[in-house]
């Protein structure tokens, strides 16, 4: 039967998880953290990789293609976004990216119709 009573007594938890809130509340405003990084918008990582590619004299690696894409933003930019853009860009009817071999691209030869 100590379940029941523990039922019985839920108010008691709501006060406890109350007055941590309140603590969390005035230690925010008391020493507020800075901002996080803001994410780039949308196509700016996008851009960058093409731009590297554009200007890349021959098939580059995954792992180069993105410290060079860092670089060229000035910031932190997750790896996994470079190489699932790479990879999505390879497929499809017009491929804006050629995989040469297991995480090497270049850009898509421009194909005339």
């Amino acid at each position: 039967m100590p379940l029941i009573g523990a039922l019985l007594n839920h108010h008691e938890g709501f006060g406890r998880l109350n007055a941590l809130r309140k603590k969390l509340l005035r230690q925010a405003l008391l020493s507020p953290r800075p901002a996080s990084e803001v994410s780039p918008r949308s196509g700016t990582i996008q851009n960058a990789v093409v731009r590297v590619l554009a200007i890349a004299s021959g098939p580059m690696r995954v792992r180069d293609i993105h410290a060079l894409v860092e670089d060229l933003l000035n910031m932190r930019v997750s790896r996994d976004t470079v190489n699932s853009f790479l990879s999505t860009g390879a497929r499809g009817p017009n491929p804006r990216f050629q995989r040469v071999a297991g995480g090497v691209y270049r850009l898509a030869e421009a194909t005339s119709t």
